[in-house]
């Protein structure tokens, strides 16, 4: 059986949400592709179920998703706003 050489091991990508800055215990598994922005499981929950009583965090969540559809390069968009 042929062994992972240790680079290949060191350079594994580890998805980051958009929306949280978390990986997902999951990986990449768990969460979807949206215009190049990886956005994890959990927010993707957060965002359907969003409570608009919660306004700061409704807020936020309106800012990060404009920031994602209007970007203007693909792949490039940090998210910048801190929840």
């Amino acid at each position: 059986m042929k062994e992972k050489s240790r680079d290949s091991v060191e350079r594994k990508l580890l998805p980051i949400c958009f929306l949280c800055n978390l990986v997902p215990r999951e990986g990449i598994a768990s969460g979807f592709l949206f215009k190049g922005v990886f956005i994890c499981g959990q927010c993707e929950h957060e965002l359907i179920n969003c409570n608009i009583d919660n306004q700061v965090k409704y807020k936020v969540a309106i800012e990060k998703i404009r920031k994602i559809l209007f970007k203007k390069s693909p792949g490039k968009c940090s998210p910048g706003l801190k929840q």
